[in-house]
């Protein structure tokens, strides 16, 4: 079990993409306190935003079967974490 386990995500719910909702972003624990929470948001959108744009070679190339089980596997990545973080603040 984890105990004392925090961690600071960035919600990004408007991503303009025609594949993705929303992005979640987990902040390093190592970030400046004194660093703006607008900045944070920022560059959030725009790691998404140059995700989506696909710089040359960096653009990967999935097939929609590929992305479905990327999907899936990140949704129960996510389902677990939630259930994981529940159960912390339960027991904590």
């Amino acid at each position: 079990m984890i105990k004392g386990c925090q961690k600071k995500m960035i919600h990004v719910k408007n991503t303009n993409s025609p594949y993705f909702e929303e992005a979640f972003f987990v902040v390093k624990n190592d970030v400046d306190p004194a660093l703006c929470e607008n900045d944070m948001i920022k560059e959030a959108q725009r790691i998404a935003d140059s995700c989506l744009a696909g710089e040359g070679h960096n653009r990967l190339k999935l097939s929609p079967k590929k992305v479905t089980a990327l999907l899936l596997i990140l949704s129960g990545i996510a389902f677990t974490a939630s259930v994981v973080m529940l159960i912390a603040c339960i027991c904590a």
